[in-house]
């Protein structure tokens, strides 16, 4: 069966009714079928006499867009490799903060396709993003409000230039199993050897196969296999390699910066969730991602306050606003200005 937007349209309830229900049939929460349909086209069962609809607590709560809209935006996703907000305005007729709402609750939904990360994993880090198709005067800005270069200054240095870039370039971890199934994290900052290890605690990690980088050496409990990438030497003694892990980085640079002409830091790890669900899931038939994705939008209601507070990490590589200790942070606040201060004065070879 090849779906489109036509036929999406003409068989909504009947497609809506083949994901939401076990075998097409609307259940209680309480378990029991016996229903009946209400004056305003919901349901009430008749046992213990519960009133929902067939849209409650899915991607589709609380919204005035028809079914047919959600569902061939989720049949797009899980069908091409990505699509811009601006194209799915135009498809399906809504602004383009409405496409880009419902795209990020999709992506969001995406994450819930877990996979087991535990036992023999590859791990390697890289960075996305910089700036290499940014206009000249938006790179000079961008220099000034970071305090790189001064207000009024219109000459820079290679040096300049590097340490700017390399503040807008973004870092990300990847993993890969046994059995090739892969997890893309962003990490805020820079990649520590603590954050590793709370990866590799959280994942139950017993077995890393990785670069020479010194972060997966001597983490308790566990076996570290390196290749030395530097001496073009990609196997370990033991016959892995981590290259895996380099073919994942290509698809998301090559996706990120394809399709998405700007990625902010704030819903990277969306788009990550998407390219690897892509990848996990290539084995499947476009109508099989299709109904597994949909499967998943089934699963709980999520408002769009949540796909803005949500981390991938979260209490795992990054403090909860409830555990900041906000003394310490306003002590700290001091230090900061100092260091912009110093850097500024570095930059500009300005010295004390």
């Amino acid at each position: 069966m090849k779906l489109d937007i036509s036929y999406i349209i003409k068989n909504e309830e009947t497609i809506w009714k083949s994901i939401r229900w076990t075998d097409s049939t609307p259940n209680c929460k309480c378990g029991c079928s016996d229903l009946y349909r209400t004056s305003d086209s919901r349901f009430k069962c008749k046992s213990c006499g519960y009133v929902f609809s067939d849209t409650a607590n899915t991607i589709m709560q609380n919204t005035k867009l028809p079914k047919w809209k959600w569902l061939y935006a989720i049949y797009t996703l899980s069908v091409q490799r990505s699509i811009s907000n601006r194209e799915l305005a135009g498809l399906l007729s809504v602004t383009k903060s409405t496409a880009h709402n419902m795209l990020m609750k999709i992506r969001y939904y995406m994450s819930l396709d877990t996979i087991d990360m535990s036992g023999v994993v590859c791990l390697d880090e890289a960075h996305i993003g910089g700036w290499q198709g940014m206009h000249l005067n938006k790179k000079m800005e961008y220099m000034r409000k970071n305090h790189f270069i001064p207000e009024g200054e219109n000459h820079y240095t290679k040096q300049q230039i590097l340490a700017a870039s390399s503040e807008k370039k973004q870092h990300i971890l990847c993993g890969v199993n046994s059995e090739g199934k892969s997890q893309v994290l962003h990490i805020r900052g820079q990649i520590t050897k603590d954050i590793i290890k709370q990866v590799v605690k959280q994942n139950n990690i017993t077995h890393i196969i990785s670069d020479e980088s010194l972060l997966y050496r001597g983490i308790k409990g566990v076996t570290t296999e390196q290749s030395n990438h530097s001496k073009h030497i990609f196997m370990t003694a033991g016959g892995h390699t981590s290259n895996p892990c380099e073919n994942r980085f290509s698809w998301v640079k090559r996706i990120v910066g394809c399709y998405h002409t700007h990625t902010s830091e704030k819903y990277l790890q969306l788009y990550l969730n998407q390219i690897m669900f892509k990848m996990n899931n290539k084995d499947l038939t476009a109508t099989e991602r299709f109904m597994k994705l949909g499967g998943l939008c089934c699963q709980q209601y999520v408002s769009q306050k949540d796909i803005l507070k949500y981390e991938y990490t979260d209490g795992m590589c990054y403090p909860k606003v409830d555990e900041v200790d906000w003394d310490e942070m306003v002590d700290s606040f001091g230090y900061m200005v100092e260091k912009i201060e110093h850097k500024h004065k570095i930059y500009t070879g300005k010295r004390k």
